[in-house]
């Protein structure tokens, strides 16, 4: 469990981005490295964008089990830094239990999982 904590405090770096109005968009294990000195470090910025509520951003050739319901559907209204939460909440959980809640990142539909896990989704979200 401490090396879960130590893992999660290295994760901070999300909010870090946030506060400089930056979203990663594609968080995921094969973007998080640990340098020689043990430390936490986030790559993989091809697909991260400035924050800006009022443009549509769509996003295509992400991983689909680590990316929120917004991104599965296509959702194309502004959204913000609450998708890399989702990948953050989802890799934090692969920690704790060994496997990717929402099946293999190769998975082209985990909304199925999604519903399992989370119940329908929400018409406002549709």
């Amino acid at each position: 469990m401490e090396e879960v904590k130590k893992w999660m405090r290295g994760l901070r770096a999300v909010q870090h981005l946030h506060l400089n109005g930056v979203i990663h968009r594609n968080l995921h294990p094969g973007n998080i490295c640990i340098d020689f000195n043990g430390k936490l470090v986030i790559r993989g910025f091809g697909r991260a964008r400035v924050m800006d509520r009022d443009q549509a951003m769509t996003l295509d050739n992400f991983t689909h089990s680590y990316s929120p319901i917004e991104l599965l559907l296509e959702w194309e209204g502004p959204y913000d830094g609450k998708v890399d939460i989702w990948s953050v909440a989802t890799l934090l959980c692969q920690l704790i239990t060994g496997h990717n809640i929402f099946g293999s990142p190769n998975n082209r539909n985990p909304l199925v999982k999604h519903k399992e896990l989370c119940g329908p989704v929400p018409q406002s979200v549709l």
